[in-house]
């Protein structure tokens, strides 16, 4: 029978990774574009919510919203597809499917189709 080691008592091991130049700024862009994408997320669902008042339109474009990332994560996830370029295709196509409501609702805004957060 093999002895277990027990684990560290400090938490310098849980950062250990983060001495490496490439990873912390691996980190610091997946921190940045997370913070983003919670942004744009909270503004589409405000921006429909103002525009509409309903709670299931709401509902249905947050739904809506996901959608891509619901269909394709098991075409680029874990061992379901083993060929990078497939994965690095449904990657691409799930970062530009999340986009669209958000280039669609900056171009209504644009051109006058949705009012003004500013009365």
């Amino acid at each position: 029978m093999t002895q277990v080691e027990p684990p560290p008592k400090n938490l310098g091991f849980a950062f250990r990774a983060l001495r490496h130049r490439n990873y912390r700024l691996f980190f610091a862009g997946q921190a940045i574009s997370l913070i983003g994408t919670w942004i744009a997320r909270i503004a589409m669902g405000w921006l429909v919510y103002r525009l509409t008042g309903s709670a299931f339109m709401l509902g249905l474009v947050s739904f809506v919203s996901l959608v891509p990332t619901f269909v394709l994560t098991p075409l680029g996830g874990g061992r379901v597809c083993e060929d990078a370029a497939t994965t690095a295709h449904a990657r691409s196509a799930d970062l530009y499917g999340t986009r669209h409501p958000a280039t669609i609702a900056g171009g209504c805004r644009q051109y006058g189709r949705a009012p003004s957060a500013h009365k």
